[in-house]
């Protein structure tokens, strides 16, 4: 059904030219993207990140046909084997069937997902590697089988090259990923996660103030890259947009107003847009995506006191996943209408977050030491 669905939109979006502004254009540009390569015409607007998936278009238009009909029919394949995916997921720890139900009706038909993984965009196959590397991550801490290593490292390789954001979650979860398997016997609890969030505090710094990741542009360090991308998302100002003021390395020049503006702009992207702000019933469906979206972070944080030792592990891999990859986002956007595009690769792991152990809630628990 969310295959047939996706199909039908995409048709419809070609066929009347009738969708979101932003998605029709994106559509558009992806596809002249694609026959510029495939016609080998030099254009500014092809760079490193960008230039992978149009190849895969261009490759896909020489052995079928030029046609955007052609990338909406893969990208509704994407999703499609990212719901499987999913799936696989939940079957590890056999999760009740009502749950999974609940969990595959919103993955089918949240309205931010359905729209921007049903129109050949790079959605759709972001939400596919995301799915496929944190069941690649899970088994892998389960049963510590090494042939998945091969697939995880694959599909983050892919998944790098869809969007610069990636890069930085890809890290994330292998590190995460080999460190659980080497220190299966950890208990997290309070204290050990207390010790985590210090040893994070100089890693950020490094990161911050560091040529450290000067292969993917960033020779002034991470921030100043971060400020350079919100200023270029920023130049065309809408009703949709909630930074309006993009501020430079000079006013954040200490850590606590640093922090301040990362963690406002991150509460902005989860929770934009506000009642007061909406004026269409788009903004509302945003809304009402946004307050699921808030239930599903609470039952996962929730969830966290009642699970114990393999659960609790994986549960932490979740949350942590969720929250680095939303944040990675929050910091390079400005506007609600982007941030519901972002939303969309992290939507498996937030609905496993929030539901994967929910009926774990309210049972006995032990005291933590």
């Amino acid at each position: 059904m969310g295959f047939l669905i996706r199909v039908l939109y995409g048709l419809f979006i070609g066929a009347f030219e009738r969708a979101d502004a932003y998605v029709l254009n994106d559509v558009r540009r992806w596809h002249g993207l694609a026959l510029m390569v495939l016609k080998n015409i030099e254009s500014p607007e092809l760079n490193i990140i960008d230039l992978a998936y149009a190849y895969f278009l261009s490759f896909i238009y020489s052995l079928t046909t030029e046609s955007i009909t052609i990338t909406i029919f893969l990208s509704s394949v994407a999703w499609v084997i990212s719901a499987f995916v999913l799936l696989k997921i939940m079957n590890l720890f056999s999760m009740s069937y009502r749950n999974m139900l609940i969990v595959l009706i919103l993955f089918t038909f949240m309205p931010s997902s359905l729209i921007n993984t049903g129109s050949g965009l790079r959605e759709a196959y972001q939400l596919l590697f995301v799915n496929l590397s944190i069941y690649c991550a899970v088994v892998i801490y389960l049963y510590r089988d090494i042939r998945y290593w091969f697939l995880l490292v694959v599909s983050l390789l892919l998944l790098s090259q869809l969007h610069i954001t990636f890069v930085i979650f890809s890290l994330f979860l292998l590190s995460a990923t080999l460190i659980s398997t080497r220190l299966r016997s950890i208990n997290l609890d309070k204290p050990f996660l207390f010790r985590l969030f210090l040893l994070s505090i100089p890693v950020y710094l490094l990161i911050s103030i560091s040529p450290l990741f000067s292969l993917l542009d960033m020779e002034k360090g991470v921030i100043a890259s971060i400020l350079t991308y919100q200023g270029g998302s920023a130049a065309t100002v809408d009703r949709a947009t909630y930074k309006m003021v993009i501020p430079d390395m000079d006013s954040l020049g200490n850590f606590f107003s640093l922090s301040m503006f990362i963690i406002k702009g991150f509460f902005q992207y989860l929770l934009e847009p506000m009642p007061w702000k909406m004026s269409s019933p788009v903004d509302l469906v945003l809304m009402v995506e946004n307050i699921l979206r808030v239930i599903l972070i609470y039952l996962g944080l929730r969830s966290f006191h009642y699970v114990k030792d393999t659960k609790r592990t994986v549960l932490f891999l979740f949350i942590s996943s969720y929250l680095i990859l939303e944040f990675v986002w929050s910091v390079g956007t400005t506007n609600w209408g982007t941030a519901a595009r972002h939303h969309v690769p992290a939507l498996g792991i937030m609905l496993l977050m929030g539901f994967m152990f929910k009926d774990h809630i309210g049972q006995f628990k032990e005291p933590l030491k």
